[in-house]
C-alpha cells in the first residue's frame, strides 16, 4: 500500500489517482514490437474520486424572480457583486434559485424529484461557464495573483482559478497558464469552450432513477 499525504488546498472538486506500469531500464527484446526503452508504459489504470459529494458547496438562496424583477421564467442567476476580483468570494457571490419555477421549487423539497440531479448538474455547467467566462472577458483580471484577501479568505480571482485548476486545467499546467490559453479558446470557439466545461465537470453524470 502507498501512503501518500496531499495538501486539501490543493484539492476540490475531483481526484483523480492514475496508476502506471512503467520499464526502468533498457532492455533488448526477445521479439519485435516489444516495448523496450526506460519509460515505455507497460500498464495503466485511473479512478476519478468526487470529493465533495453531489452538492452544490457556493452560497445559494430561494428567491421569487417575480419581485425580484429577474426573468420570470428562469431557474437561476449567478449574481456577482462589482467587478473586483480581490474581493472575498463568499461575500460577493450568490446563486438565487428561481421559487416561481415548479421545476425548481420540486427541486428544492425533500424528495428533489427525479430531475433533480440533471438540474443541479446543469446549474453546475452554469456556474463554472459564467465565473470562468467573465474573469476570461475582463482585461482586468489578473491571472497571476494571490487566491487570498489579506484576511486570507478566498477571493473572487482564487474562485475561478480553483474552479479552472479543478476541471479544466492541463497536466502540469500552471492556473494562471491555464487561463491564459482558455482565454485564447475561447476567442477562437466559445462553443468548444462550453463543450470543455462539460467535459471537466463529467456532465452528465449516470443517475439511478
Amino acid at each position: 500500500m502507498i501512503d501518500m499525504p496531499v495538501p486539501g488546498k490543493d484539492l476540490g472538486g475531483f481526484l483523480t489517482i492514475e496508476t502506471l506500469l512503467v520499464l526502468a531500464v533498457d532492455i533488448d527484446p526477445e521479439q519485435p514490437f516489444t516495448a523496450h526503452r526506460a519509460g515505455s508504459i507497460l500498464w495503466s489504470d485511473q479512478v476519478k474520486v468526487h470529493l465533495e459529494g453531489s452538492a452544490g458547496l457556493l452560497p445559494t438562496a430561494p428567491v421569487s424572480f417575480v419581485e425580484a424583477g429577474l426573468p420570470p421564467g428562469a431557474a437561476w442567476y449567478v449574481s456577482m457583486d462589482g467587478g473586483d476580483w480581490s474581493q472575498a468570494a463568499m461575500g460577493s457571490l450568490l446563486i438565487l434559485l428561481n421559487t416561481d419555477n415548479s421545476a425548481v421549487r420540486r427541486a428544492l423539497g425533500s424528495d428533489g424529484g427525479e430531475t433533480a440531479p440533471l438540474m443541479w448538474d446543469t446549474l453546475g455547467i452554469d456556474i463554472v461557464t459564467d465565473l470562468v467566462g467573465r474573469a476570461l472577458d475582463d482585461e482586468a483580471f489578473d491571472e497571476d495573483s494571490d487566491d487570498t484577501d489579506r484576511d486570507g479568505d478566498l477571493t473572487m480571482a482564487g474562485l475561478v482559478r480553483s474552479l479552472a485548476r479543478t476541471y479544466l486545467a492541463l497536466p502540469t499546467e500552471s492556473p494562471g497558464d491555464t487561463m491564459r490559453r482558455l482565454r485564447d479558446e475561447r476567442k477562437a470557439d466559445p462553443s468548444r469552450f462550453r463543450a470543455q466545461v462539460q467535459k471537466g465537470v463529467g456532465f452528465p453524470r449516470e443517475v439511478s432513477l
